[in-house]
């Protein structure tokens, strides 16, 4: 399932987190008019890499300790030592 709340900015961002079994890449899709925009979830070695599709923008993470967004976590659940990644994704959705 996945969740989207307001950005760092609320007026201008859109936060998507997510759960998913195993170790996989995965996106976030938004429709924009009558095509599909693809965004992938923050990884090791994005080097906060700006992903756009026009007006839709996936926001640079920081390092900065205070300001920082996580890249993807990797675990395993405990009672069924399931591995699982947990993903998030910034976009702006204002040009």
């Amino acid at each position: 399932m996945v969740t989207c709340s307001f950005g760092k900015n609320p007026y201008t961002t859109r936060c998507f987190n997510w759960i998913s079994g195993g170790l996989f890449d995965e996106y976030v899709f938004i429709k924009q008019g009558s095509n599909w925009i693809k965004f992938e979830s923050y990884k090791e070695g994005d080097g906060g890499k700006i992903q756009e599709s026009g007006a839709l923008k996936r926001k640079e993470f920081s390092e900065n300790i205070i300001n920082c967004i996580y890249k993807r976590m990797t675990g395993r659940f405990p009672a069924a030592n399931t591995q699982f990644t947990s993903h998030k994704c910034i976009i702006n959705i204002v040009s």
